[in-house]
């Protein structure tokens, strides 16, 4: 069994270091709507309180103004609100509402701004248009600022349509205010450039690494790795039929079709079972396991190394002597958590690893909190890929070489 610890990441100029934070509850939030609508399933609450924190996302949203109860503020640089966790979030930018979210309050994206929302929706594509363009860089790739001056000059703006077919039209004024209060153009982007960007952020959203049980006459477990950007599953089952163990490669694809709310994964393992995974909500995924022959049955899991607003998603998984996944979620600041769960011993362990930028590379370290376990690599944020191998000095005292390789992708979160 490999051991793990907690992980400082420095990267270039960024210098994270990480102190656990104690999750004193864990709120889950029933979806509503469509699938695409269901992204967010928690949120870090402290004991006693009624607050939590959301993130507005077409790519990081700052400058979206919001009321929940009480709470009353403005989204930050991460697209950060306050929720009162009883109460509705109602989002505006001055006098154009957007809509007030009842449910699913822990991740808002233009989707689930609309009822039965997907990314071929007309208000959809309009409403992130809108944000696109209020943009102050004019590159929403960067994330999306709405500049205090524009902040200012929006209570003077009327509710705009976003049903309508010519938005050009519906928006001439509002584009005119935003470039003369920030001194530079504003421009519209077309409906298919809006739909690109929006289906980039909800793809990095629901990648990632995830595991959990079978349920019927096999009781084993899975434990996967999502690299939505590419389409592919990989992963590993360890199948229990009998009392008989068997470690089996799983592989597949993707099937998140955002246009038509259809959100999933299909993979099949080495002896022929077919499995299909279902996202219920953003962190968690059911579904079922189908033998070439013989009684089906289900399965249900939840998402691993899940950080509340990170900067980056790395996940992936290891190979060899032990056999698992690992995720890293990275943060801007404060807290970095990593988990790793192996399945050969059906254990999950939270991680600490490092990074050492030089002209060339990053190098990735990862060492085992009782010091045995070594894994070194590259990471390469730009690209989203991560390589490397791992030993274990005293897991085997007969194998000296005790260890295997590991490799993942990732993608940037918040811009």
């Amino acid at each position: 069994m490999i051991t793990y610890c907690f992980i400082k990441f420095k990267i270039n100029t960024l210098d994270w270091t990480t102190t656990l934070v104690s999750v004193l509850a864990l709120l889950g939030l029933a979806g509503c709507g469509g699938a695409i609508s269901d992204l967010g399933s928690s949120a870090d609450v402290l004991a006693g309180s009624v607050k939590a924190t959301g993130y507005f996302k077409d790519s990081a949203v700052e400058g979206v103004h919001y009321e929940s109860g009480n709470t009353v503020g403005i989204t930050d640089t991460n697209g950060a609100y306050t929720y009162e966790v009883i109460e509705p979030v109602r989002f505006f930018i001055g006098g154009v509402g957007l809509r007030t979210i009842t449910q699913n309050k822990f991740i808002t994206t233009p989707v689930n701004l609309t009822s039965q929302g997907n990314t071929a929706n007309l208000q959809v594509l309009n409403i992130t248009r809108f944000l696109m363009m209020l943009d102050d860089n004019g590159n929403p790739d960067d994330g999306i600022v709405i500049s205090e001056a524009v902040q200012a000059i929006a209570d003077q703006w009327s509710q705009v349509d976003f049903t309508t077919t010519d938005l050009p039209t519906e928006l001439a004024g509002i584009i005119s205010d935003a470039a003369s209060a920030d001194g530079t153009a504003h421009l519209l982007p077309d409906a298919d450039t809006a739909k690109s960007h929006l289906e980039s952020t909800l793809q990095c959203l629901h990648s990632g690494v995830f595991q959990g049980r079978l349920a019927g006459n096999n009781v084993g477990s899975f434990a996967i790795h999502i690299d939505v950007s590419t389409g592919t599953v990989n992963g590993k089952i360890n199948s229990i039929i009998n009392n008989v163990s068997e470690l089996r490669d799983l592989t597949g694809s993707s099937t998140l079709d955002f246009t038509q709310n259809q959100i999933g994964l299909n993979a099949t393992d080495s002896a022929g079972v077919q499995y299909s995974f279902r996202y219920t909500t953003l962190n968690q995924i059911d579904g079922d396991w189908i033998p070439p022959g013989g009684s089906p049955g289900t399965l249900s899991g939840g998402r691993t190394a899940n950080s509340i607003g990170a900067l980056y998603r790395i996940s992936g998984q290891f190979d060899g002597d032990d056999q698992g996944i690992l995720g890293l979620d990275i943060p801007i600041t404060g807290t970095i958590r990593g988990q790793m769960y192996s399945l050969t011993s059906d254990f999950t362990q939270t991680i600490n690893a490092s990074l050492d930028s030089n002209q060339t590379s990053t190098v990735l370290t990862i060492i085992g909190e009782d010091g045995s376990t070594t894994f070194t690599g590259t990471l390469d944020t730009t690209a989203g890929t991560m390589s490397g191998t791992w030993t274990n000095q005293f897991a085997d005292p007969n194998n000296p070489n005790f260890g295997g390789t590991f490799s993942g992708t990732g993608c940037r979160l918040i811009p």
